[in-house]
């Protein structure tokens, strides 16, 4: 049964562009029953944040931040967590916010039993990310290679006060069953091209794999200290945040590597080129998919379409513009004739499962005379439907593009350059 997640917004320190990236992240980790974003809406500054957070009914909380009451904004998120706290009891509280002032909240919220996840920049407070019990990084990744040495070092302070004084070793038969949980949960995170991974998105992938995933089971409080006992599996630069090297996966990557790139010569060779001798990216993924059920580039370490085919550059070269255009690069692979028929290939099975998610999905939502609904009421039902739902699952980055996949299928209303409303077709 997935975790009751209330999702609680600070907007005086996040920007309203990351909304859609919040609430994926924040329904990954279980069902969000109350979605909830707080600031003084009299401001100009947030005017984008109120109309993108009413797109995804959100509750707007109104706090006047009076120049003369610091934190005004803090102290009304933190009493009405009090509040949900014992009237909706949910099971875990998502704070998206930078701001060290939320510490006290976590500590109060880790008395009542709740998990507590945060959400936000890289450049978040070291002591608020350390009172989570997971944190989500959002924004520009720094590269592992250049982090601060002030930052290394307030890490290592917090590794040695949050290990247990006496580390617990590891059975054979633990470190076993955890070595097949990571190679499980690292093809749903997204890869550095050097093979770098952020340890709060492993964390998420490895309860999504295995729902009672806790380092508590293997007798440590955070992952950080648990991944330590696996040195001969793992290497981990700590930093703010932690990055994790798979040290056993670079065989595979190489076989991998040959693979792929076959999918996609094949890929290039059963179609006809749009352009010269160039195709289309949403071809070319299309193409992908029937090659290959249930394809993802999230199988090979990427976290979309382009990632992955930038990850071969010897053997294709993506041309800029509008539509993206890709091609084989000279030499790679001869062209095979085009038959005059084209053979029939089969509808993905991927993509005829999201089209029935969503159907059942749209009868579950109250609809109005012109049989239109928010994304956000879409994306709860979906959730219900089916748990752990991710528009990742089926290859595109937000409910938007997945159901811009479905032009058949779906209608959708903008408002400027966002979806605001969508409905079946007749």
């Amino acid at each position: 049964m997935p975790r009751k997640i209330a999702l609680l917004i600070d907007a005086d320190n996040i920007s309203y562009k990351f909304l859609p990236r919040i609430l994926e992240e924040a329904q990954d980790c279980g069902e969000v029953i109350l979605q909830a974003v707080y600031g003084d809406w009299e401001q100009p500054n947030l005017q984008n944040w109120r109309e993108v957070a009413e797109q995804y009914d959100f509750h707007l909380r109104h706090q006047n931040n009076d120049p003369n009451t610091k934190n005004s904004t803090d102290m009304r998120l933190t009493v009405e967590a009090m509040d949900i706290l014992h009237w909706k009891k949910p099971d875990c509280f998502c704070l998206v916010t930078n701001d060290a002032d939320y510490i006290p909240l976590c500590d109060r919220l880790h008395e009542a039993k709740k998990r507590v996840i945060g959400i936000g920049y890289y450049q978040a407070s070291e002591i608020l990310i350390r009172s989570c019990d997971q944190f989500i990084f959002i924004g520009q990744r720094p590269s592992p290679t250049q982090q601060t040495i002030e930052s290394l070092v307030a890490v290592s302070d917090s590794v040695t006060t949050s290990t247990p004084t006496e580390p617990i070793p590891l059975t054979a038969n633990q470190k076993l069953e955890l070595q097949k949980l990571i190679l499980k949960a690292i093809t749903k995170v997204p890869q550095e091209k050097d093979g770098w991974v952020d340890i709060s998105r492993l964390g998420t992938a490895l309860r999504q794999v295995q729902a009672d995933f806790e380092p508590s089971n293997y007798g440590y409080n955070r992952l950080n200290p648990l991944l330590g006992e696996m040195l001969d599996f793992v290497e981990i630069q700590e930093a703010i945040p932690t990055w994790v090297q798979f040290k056993l996966t670079t065989a595979s990557k190489r076989s991998k590597l040959n693979n792929q790139q076959k999918l996609v010569v094949e890929a290039f060779t059963s179609v006809e080129q749009e352009t010269g001798d160039s195709i289309t990216l949403q071809t070319l993924g299309s193409t992908l998919r029937q090659l290959q059920e249930g394809f993802t580039p999230k199988t090979y370490g990427h976290a979309s379409l382009r990632k992955f085919l930038q990850s071969m550059p010897d053997l294709v070269q993506l041309q800029s513009g509008s539509p993206a255009l890709i091609r084989l690069k000279n030499g790679v692979a001869p062209k095979q004739p085009k038959p005059k028929t084209p053979p029939k290939t089969k509808t993905p099975p991927k993509t005829n499962n999201a089209q029935k998610l969503i159907i059942e999905a749209f009868a579950r939502v109250p609809q109005t005379t012109g049989k239109w609904i928010t994304l956000s009421a879409l994306g709860t039902a979906l959730s219900q439907v089916q748990t752990g739902f991710s528009s990742k699952t089926y290859g595109h980055s937000n409910l938007t593009k997945l159901l811009q996949s479905m032009p058949d299928l779906i209608d959708l209303q903008f408002e400027g350059k966002v979806a605001k409303l969508t409905r079946l077709k007749k």
